[in-house]
């Protein structure tokens, strides 16, 4: 699932910058054209994201469902052991540098505990409404403080 952006290499956007709305983590930057660039959004089965459960500081890897309706996520490679709950918070780790820390990605909906093995599972509910998104910001390498506004057109591209 990605979407079209109306800045481009003109506008100094490279592949791999994150993509923020005022709601939380959109997704980043996958390819770039002189006026325009695509983002995978965090919903895309492609992507992954380093998270924290903010409340008990838990570790995993988000990953999209790549369903076209529904806007879904799942939180792989959380220990068993770890005290998650719906309703708990989600953000961005920070680890290794792609997406800034504490980026608001989401709300855990579900968790399956299995009866066995290391982790278990946990469905999210994006922060982000991906079917209003109007104007993202794009967080340019170096300098997290400065950013550019675009505005986005979700489904431009397959």
């Amino acid at each position: 699932i990605r979407v079209r952006l109306d800045r481009g290499r003109d506008d100094r956007v490279a592949a791999g910058m994150p993509v923020v709305s005022t709601d939380g983590l959109v997704g980043q930057i996958s390819r770039v054209f002189d006026r325009y660039a695509d983002v995978m959004l965090t919903v895309d089965d492609g992507s992954a994201v380093d998270v924290v459960v903010q409340r008990t500081g838990s570790r995993g890897i988000l990953r999209g469902t790549g369903e076209n309706e529904g806007y879904k996520a799942r939180i792989q490679y959380l220990l068993r052991a770890d005290e998650i709950q719906v309703g708990d918070l989600v953000v961005t780790s920070g680890l290794g540098r792609r997406f800034p820390p504490n980026l608001q990605v989401g709300t855990v909906s579900n968790v399956e505990k299995r009866e066995f093995g290391l982790y278990q599972l946990a469905e999210l509910t994006p922060s982000v409404n991906f079917a209003r998104m109007e104007e993202v910001f794009i967080l340019t390498a170096g300098a997290r403080e400065t950013s550019t506004l675009a505005r986005g057109q979700p489904g431009a591209t397959p």
